[in-house]
């Protein structure tokens, strides 16, 4: 067994009889850390499961395993792979290039879901990107509901979060990489493990 990071979408309706929770990995049984994204329906989950129930897992379409070994440069496929795979879960992946690592890759990543975490707290439970009208990663600060704006600012804030950077065509992944960056050298903890 090895641990792993595995990007997989959400299931359950966040009610106590139905808790949100990690698909493919919660239902293995073994013991596994996760964070979701927000309220949007995805979650990076860590465990250390069988080489059985991790080819289940990575078996799937909708789901992604993160490589074992952190720390190799990304090839150029890699890169589409990264970038194709975090789009299509509405995490912005404009700024993966094969000059990065699986390491960073994975922290920047982390700290994107970190932000909308707090951003949930903040405002609630909302899907904020669905791909549609205003709900995109391309939709404009000036285009997002009032409301939202103040949360994105509220929550960057109670993190100390520098927002002087956002103007009114700031792109949804612009700010959600901005804050990303900003959580720093910070860990991310998963069980025993630290990313």
């Amino acid at each position: 067994m090895a641990f792993r990071l595995y990007l997989v979408p959400a299931i359950g309706a966040g009610t106590s009889q139905d808790p949100r929770r990690a698909k493919y990995v919660s239902n293995i049984g073994a013991t596994y850390s996760s964070m979701d994204y927000g309220f949007q329906p995805v979650f990076i989950a860590g465990a250390d499961l069988s080489p059985a129930s991790d080819a289940a897992v990575v078996a799937n379409a909708d789901a992604f395993g993160f490589p074992f070994d952190l720390s190799p440069q990304l090839s150029g496929g890699d890169a589409n792979v990264a970038s194709n795979t975090l789009e299509s879960f509405f995490i912005p992946a404009h700024w993966i290039t094969g000059s990065l690592t699986w390491l960073d890759v994975a922290r920047t990543t982390l700290g994107m879901f970190a932000y909308l975490q707090r951003l949930n707290g903040t405002i609630g439970n909302v899907v904020l990107l669905d791909g549609t009208g205003n709900k995109t990663l391309n939709t404009q600060f000036n285009q997002i509901d009032p409301t939202i704006q103040a949360g994105i600012i509220d929550a960057a804030g109670s993190l100390g979060y520098d927002t002087s950077f956002i103007q009114n065509n700031t792109q949804v992944r612009a700010l959600i990489k901005n804050f990303a960056d900003q959580w720093g050298s910070k860990p991310f903890i998963f069980g025993s493990h630290t990313i």
